[in-house]
């Protein structure tokens, strides 16, 4: 138990600072290692977009989800990671460190070219698209904290939402889009826990009081919110619970990071922990888990 919390923490404060990533990367990864940090469906439920640190760089990949069709979808010296997908299914969003500023960028999957939403003056990270793909919600820096932000789907109109204090990470939109779900340390300053917001910064609740949560996820329906979890008795891995925060169990336990398909049939999930991780495909009931990547 000792050692999965410690992978798990390792992986939250990891994807925290890109100053961090840096000198952690160059002081532990070897070339024959793979990190997969996130993955995600795209909307019609047959391939998976990814970040990963292999050969010593960040990059995306997509491929179908029984493994077949891999491709990089970015390969360059960037540091590429926190995917989404547009709701056509045509275009991955995603956090693109250049010239020491990380930014929202796009890429088409048929023709490449890739579109930066965001500019050099703001430093962002972790976008969502929203589920009718008009707006993105993601990370920006301001005055030393992650404070959460929704835009226009062309990077126009940015406002912040909720105006605290606070750092705020990896938001989700629901399946209605009509909440926006993430991780904070809003209660302590120290301690992460779930919190959902409406996109125009109203209701702001949070979920969780035990324990250390982040990368959060909904369930098709909205009627479920699947999350990683550490130091709540003992307790770590990927758990589920309610919308409400309620019925909490545990459903994985060498994870980080999942998210159910679209038709809420199967989930994907990453196990293991820096520096070497893998991805997984298996039935929502935890039966025929594969690993799909080498």
């Amino acid at each position: 138990m000792m050692k999965s919390f410690a992978l798990l923490l390792s992986v939250s404060l990891f994807a925290r600072s890109a100053t961090a990533q840096e000198s952690h990367l160059s002081d532990t990864a070897s070339t024959d290692t793979a990190f997969y940090q996130d993955v995600t469906w795209s909307p019609d439920g047959k391939r998976l977009a990814m970040s990963v640190f292999q050969h010593g760089q960040y990059d995306i990949v997509v491929m179908n989800s029984d493994a077949t069709g891999r491709r990089k979808l970015t390969d360059n010296p960037l540091t590429d990671y926190w995917t989404t997908w547009s709701r056509d299914g045509r275009r991955v969003g995603y956090a693109s460190k250049q010239s020491g500023v990380t930014r929202i960028c796009v890429t088409h999957l048929d023709s490449g070219t890739t579109q930066c939403l965001t500019d050099t003056s703001w430093e962002c990270n972790a976008p969502s698209w929203s589920p009718d793909g008009r707006q993105i919600a993601f990370t920006r820096k301001v005055d030393g904290l992650r404070r959460l932000y929704v835009m226009d789907a062309d990077g126009s109109e940015a406002q912040l939402v909720p105006d605290t204090a606070a750092e705020h990470w990896n938001p989700v939109w629901s399946p209605d889009g009509r909440l926006i779900l993430f991780y904070s340390n809003l209660s302590d300053g120290k301690t992460d826990h779930l919190y959902t917001v409406h996109p125009d910064g109203t209701g702001l609740t949070q979920l969780t009081r035990q324990g250390h949560n982040i990368f959060p996820g909904w369930s098709p329906d909205g009627k479920q919110i699947i999350f990683a979890r550490s130091g709540a008795d003992g307790h770590e891995g990927v758990f589920v619970m309610n919308a409400d925060g309620s019925e909490i169990k545990r459903v994985i336990e060498d994870s980080f990071y999942a998210r159910w398909s679209p038709d809420g049939k199967k989930i994907v999930y990453i196990s293991g922990g820096w520096p070497q991780s893998r991805v997984h495909v298996m039935s929502a009931d935890g039966k025929n888990a594969v690993c799909v990547t080498r």
